[in-house]
């Protein structure tokens, strides 16, 4: 017997009633479907984030600048991401209520623009964060 003919054979062997029929088309399609479905899934990640929400907050008091001029940075941060248009910003009042949306589902993440942000660009020559362990730096 060929090697085609034995081919043959078991095909027809395997193939003669309705279950192993069922069975070779389940085991052709469930491979099919899945790469599809992972195929749909990972199109176009980037092309929906304007629909995800995410609280946005600043607390930014602002800055008086080394020219005297007023320094409202967090606020010109948080105008140039809500006009980008990447994700749905949502503005909130509080770091509390960010917290609170996130937790609740409401919100994928939340931004928080501390209050020192201005105060901290307008002054580089000190790198003390408030934060232990962090040492006052001046450069000269």
């Amino acid at each position: 017997m060929t090697v085609l003919r034995l081919a043959r054979s078991e095909l027809k062997r395997m193939t003669g009633g309705l279950l192993p029929k069922l069975t070779i088309l389940a085991l052709t399609m469930v491979p099919l479907l899945y790469g599809a479905v992972y195929l749909y899934a990972n199109w176009d990640p980037y092309g929906n984030l304007g629909h995800l929400d995410a609280a946005l907050v600043v607390e930014d008091t602002g800055a008086t600048a080394g020219d005297g001029s007023h320094l409202a940075a967090g606020t010109k941060v948080a105008d140039a991401l809500v006009q980008g248009n990447v994700f749905h910003w949502v503005r909130v009042d509080s770091s509390q209520e960010a917290d609170q949306g996130v937790s609740d589902g409401r919100y994928a993440f939340a931004l928080k623009i501390p209050g020192d942000f201005s105060a901290n660009l307008a002054s580089p020559g000190s790198f003390d964060f408030g934060q232990p362990g962090h040492a006052e730096r001046h450069h000269q």
